[in-house]
C-alpha cells in the first residue's frame, strides 16, 4: 500500500502532533496507534488513521452503512460483544418499554384512572403521561 511518506512518518514517530493540531491534550496520543489501513470497498484506502488501542469503532462516522457493511469493513465477527452494540440494545429496550407503557395510558384513562394514578402504576414521569394525553387529543 502506498502512503504519503512524510505525514505517515511524522505521525508514526510523533503521534501527539495530530492532537496538537486539533488543540487537544497531547497525552491522548497514548491511547491510539497510527496505521495505514485499507478498507476493501471498491479500493477505499486510508493512507493513515489513528485507531484507538482498544480497537473501538467510531460507528457514527458511517451513518449510512448497515450493520453488515460495518462488519465487513472492519472484520467484525463478535459484533454483539461490542460496547456500542450493548449500549444501543439497552437504549432500544428502554425506549420500547417506555413506548409500551405509554400505549396503555388511553386504556387506563378509559377505566377511570387519573393521570397521576397512571404515572404511579406505570412508574413513569407524570409529565410524560400528560404529554401523551395532550398528543392524543390533537
Amino acid at each position: 500500500m502506498k502512503t504519503d511518506k512524510i505525514f505517515y512518518t511524522l505521525f508514526q514517530i510523533f503521534p501527539e502532533l495530530l492532537f496538537q493540531l486539533l488543540g487537544q491534550p497531547t497525552d491522548f496520543a497514548q491511547n491510539y496507534q497510527f496505521q495505514s489501513v485499507e478498507i476493501k470497498e471498491l479500493a477505499f484506502r486510508l493512507d493513515g488513521i489513528f485507531l484507538p488501542e482498544s480497537n473501538t469503532l467510531i460507528v457514527y462516522k458511517f451513518p449510512h452503512k448497515s450493520r453488515q457493511e460495518l462488519e465487513a469493513m472492519f472484520s467484525l465477527t463478535e459484533w454483539k460483544q461490542t460496547r456500542f452494540y450493548q449500549e444501543a440494545k439497552e437504549e432500544g429496550k428502554l425506549e420500547g418499554e417506555q413506548e409500551g407503557k405509554l400505549k396503555t395510558v388511553s386504556l387506563l384513562l378509559k377505566l377511570g384512572l387519573t393521570p397521576e394514578q397512571i404515572a404511579e402504576e406505570l412508574e413513569i414521569n407524570i409529565e410524560k403521561v400528560r404529554q401523551f394525553i395532550a398528543s392524543q387529543n390533537h
